[in-house]
């Protein structure tokens, strides 16, 4: 039976995706459920499994190539069935980005190796598996110069070891004026974070928060949350229940914007955003203020990681509360957020410092924390805010019981 593989529709807002990287070469045999590409949406790189069983028998899309959803792209069938011609007319591809130079972290590695072919040349594309550019990257090892021995040329992990082996060069320093093409997603996150800036009029609302308590509360938990889920606990995961909290309390801050109507949330979900080489994503935790640090943990850093390994579904982003985005770990002090629509507001955090305060008429020293509000001003106002912000405060100073 023939099977028409498509370019799938992933989340009610996409209309086009590029293909990454086809995972098979023509003629290889693929099982249904197997990964077979890989594409890049408006938010996400993610794998495609094979829609059928049989021998991959035509590629109609090369890839970074962009076509709109529902364009067949290729077709799976067994070697004697006669496949459709190409009438089957293929929309025209809008030029896309040059090939990333990030790497994506993924279990699937090349198929069975074919025959060594010479090093890339200037400008020439680079085809390397994700495991393989993800190894390059860490040992700095310059692609262009290593010889792939997978389908087609792809260098796989085995030829960047026998790289690494062997001593090859390092990656130099990109030239001084040099212009590179912005990727998808750099381009997307340039647009929609421009957008953001200017349709939604922002104002920011800042305040210190006194994490002594809460720094006890992470020690006290840490052997309970890593005996449960193998993970330790970190402040952003106490920082997501508190904020979760404090929305419980503060429903009025718990809204979105669609169109000219102001929706309240049923549930509280809360985004974390996971900074990649080129740019960011914001997975979403959802139905926060049900959940124990234990479930808050193990969730925000299995979506985390696979947001870095390009492997979140369309139900794992999107639909959120509201967003935190933590520079602490990078010793950012302060700063403010642009604010992820159609969210109300983006908390952003820095690190936790010492410093002298006054507490009753006494200089006590005290681990400081920064924490900015970026707020929308068509859907919350000064008031919304304060109150917000100040109870999250509240909550993590006490500490609140209910955050344990």
């Amino acid at each position: 039976m023939v099977t028409k593989v498509i370019m799938p529709q992933m989340g009610l807002t996409m209309e086009e995706g590029k293909i990454v990287e086809w995972l098979k070469k023509e003629g290889d045999h693929v099982e249904k459920g197997e990964p077979l590409f890989q594409i890049e949406t408006d938010k996400v790189t993610l794998e495609v499994e094979s829609p059928g069983t049989g021998l991959l028998r035509r590629i109609l899309v090369k890839e970074e190539e962009m076509v709109p959803i529902t364009t067949v792209i290729g077709f799976i069938a067994e070697a004697n069935e006669p496949i459709p011609e190409v009438e089957e007319k293929v929309p025209a591809a809008k030029e896309a980005a040059p090939p990333k130079v990030e790497a994506r972290v993924e279990a699937k590695e090349a198929a069975a190796p074919g025959p060594a072919v010479p090093e890339a040349g200037p400008g020439e594309r680079v085809k390397a598996s994700p495991v393989a550019k993800k190894l390059a990257e860490e040992h700095r090892i310059d692609l262009a110069k290593v010889k792939g021995t997978g389908p087609g040329g792809r260098i796989t992990r085995e030829d960047v070891e026998a790289a690494i082996a062997g001593g090859a060069t390092a990656v130099a320093a990109a030239p001084e004026g040099k212009l590179e093409k912005m990727s998808s997603m750099q381009a997307i996150i340039a647009d929609r974070t421009a957008k953001s800036k200017v349709s939604a009029p922002h104002f920011y609302v800042g305040m210190e928060v006194d994490m002594s308590q809460a720094l006890t509360l992470q020690q006290n938990l840490r052997p309970k949350i890593q005996a449960e889920t193998g993970l330790s606990l970190s402040l952003t995961e106490i920082l997501v229940k508190a904020v979760a909290l404090a929305l419980k309390e503060y429903p009025r801050a718990n809204v979105t914007l669609e169109g000219e109507k102001i929706k309240f949330q049923s549930e509280i979900n809360v985004g974390v955003v996971v900074a990649l080489e080129e740019g960011l994503l914001i997975p979403v935790i959802r139905g926060v203020e049900g959940k124990s640090l234990s479930q808050i943990t193990k969730e925000n850093k299995g979506l985390a990681a696979k947001a870095r390994a390009g492997q979140l579904k369309p139900e794992e982003y999107g639909g959120g509360s509201i967003s935190i985005s933590n520079m602490g770990m990078f010793g950012v002090d302060h700063f403010t957020a642009i604010i992820n629509q159609p969210e109300a507001a983006m908390l952003a955090v820095g690190r936790v410092v010492e410093k002298p305060i006054v507490i009753n008429g006494m200089i006590a020293i005290r681990p400081m924390m920064s924490i900015t509000m970026s707020c929308d001003h068509r859907l919350l106002y000064g008031t919304h805010a304060a109150q917000l912000l100040g109870k999250v405060k509240g909550i993590l100073e006490g500490p609140d019981p209910r955050l344990a």
